[in-house]
């Protein structure tokens, strides 16, 4: 795909002015131009896209030592908050994102609402696998593999991320005080 984009008609005579003459229209708008324009124009969508998929990280890096090592055994509640977290802001996020493509608005204070209770549910989790972590590489008896600990501390990573992303959207619609 090139950067430009070419509008060409082509017709039989070039020399008269007439309805079948060559109009050529050249729209020289560069790749970055187009990302910038269509992000100024649809940031809030690219907003919710990545915390949509940075819950989905966080869910599939959480699953397996959340199994393998028996934190829901443990630690239900931490578990419990924590799937109670990332399905729910699936859940919110992929309804204001149909919502949005059916063309029904939402209004800037309750996407703001949305956005400081996500960061405020993705900090506690954070918090809360940090704490579990710490459980499992104290245990004496029973010490997981790297591998789940790695998961555990990416999972985490990813939510702390999200966060930021979470307040960073709440700043910026409740400063542009743009519906969704």
């Amino acid at each position: 795909m090139s950067s430009e984009m070419e509008v060409t008609m082509s017709t039989t005579d070039k020399n008269t002015p007439s309805k079948e003459e060559d109009i050529v229209v050249v729209v020289k708008e560069t790749r970055r131009k187009y990302v910038k324009r269509v992000l100024r124009e649809h940031w809030q969508i690219a907003f919710k896209i990545a915390e949509i998929l940075l819950s989905i990280a966080c869910i599939c890096f959480a699953y397996e030592p959340t199994q393998m090592t028996g934190l829901g055994k443990s630690h239900l509640h931490h578990v419990g908050i924590m799937y109670t977290a990332y399905a729910g802001n699936l859940l919110i996020n992929g309804v204001l994102l149909v919502s949005r493509f059916v063309g029904d608005r939402l209004p800037y204070r309750t996407s703001v609402v949305f956005s400081v209770s996500g960061a405020a549910m993705f900090l506690v989790t954070a918090i809360l696998l940090i704490t579990d972590r710490s459980y499992l590489t104290r245990n004496r008896i029973f010490h997981p593999k790297a591998y789940l600990l790695e998961m555990l501390t990416i999972s985490t990573i990813c939510a702390l991320v999200n966060v930021v992303i979470f307040i960073s959207d709440a700043i910026i619609t409740f400063r542009s005080r743009k519906s969704l």
